[in-house]
């Protein structure tokens, strides 16, 4: 897990909670199953790939769309 891609969209670097994705906050439930992963799914932090360009799932967290470049070859 490269914690500074986390650094680079505005995240703080040990905020653990969204690679192990066990722990979300409810607004963050929805925007996994959005990319077809379960709401809890304890492997999101250990080489599940996300979509390239999904954008719903940057305006769940609060993230800028522009920052698609994280989901490129990016295996959180």
């Amino acid at each position: 897990r490269d914690s500074t891609l986390w650094q680079g969209v505005g995240l703080p670097q040990r905020d653990s909670t969204l690679w192990r994705g066990v722990a979300l906050p409810q607004r963050e439930s929805t925007l996994w199953r959005g990319v077809g992963l379960p709401q809890r799914d304890s492997t999101l932090g250990q080489g599940v790939r996300l979509p390239q360009r999904d954008s719903t799932l940057w305006q769940g967290v609060g993230l800028p769309q522009r920052d698609s470049t994280l989901w490129r070859g990016v295996a959180l």
